[in-house]
C-alpha cells in the first residue's frame, strides 16, 4: 500500500491508524478515484474511532456524502449509527449530515456502497378500498 503512487495523499491522515483501518480506507480511496471516477474525494481523520472517513462528491453538480470505510464483517446498529451522525460535520458549514454512505469492503476487496438515513420513517399505511 505504501509503495502506491496515490499512498502520499491520504498518508497524514492514516498515520498512527491500525493496518487494518488503513487499508480498508485506502481501498475505499483507490476505488473512488479510479473506478468511480468521483470529482472530489477529501479524507478526513476522525480521532473518536481511530479512522478515516471521506467527504466526497460523484461530479462538481452533486452535493457531497460521507463515506465510512467498514469491513463486511462489522455490526451496525441504529447507535452505533447515531454516534457517527453525533460527530460528523460538514467541512464547509459544520452542518450534521442526513445521511452516510457506508463503503461496505467483502473478503475480495470489492467496495458496496449503501446509503443510510439517520432518520427510521415508518412506511405509510395501504390505503383503504
Amino acid at each position: 500500500m505504501e509503495s502506491h503512487p496515490n499512498y502520499k495523499d491520504l498518508a497524514k491522515e492514516l498515520h498512527g491508524m491500525s493496518g487494518f483501518h488503513q487499508e480498508l480506507a485506502f481501498q475505499v480511496y483507490v476505488d473512488l478515484k479510479f473506478a468511480k471516477k468521483w470529482a472530489t474525494i477529501q479524507a478526513q481523520r476522525i480521532s473518536k474511532w481511530n479512522r478515516v472517513v471521506f467527504w466526497s462528491s460523484m461530479d462538481a453538480i452533486e452535493p457531497q456524502d460521507v463515506l465510512i470505510p467498514t469491513p463486511v464483517s462489522e455490526r451496525w446498529t441504529i447507535n452505533s449509527l447515531e454516534e457517527y451522525f453525533k460527530v460528523l460535520k460538514f467541512p464547509v458549514d459544520g452542518r450534521t449530515p442526513t445521511s452516510v454512505v457506508l463503503a461496505v469492503i467483502e473478503t475480495d476487496s470489492n467496495v458496496s456502497y449503501y446509503r443510510v438515513h439517520r432518520d427510521l420513517v415508518k412506511p405509510p399505511e395501504p390505503k383503504s378500498k
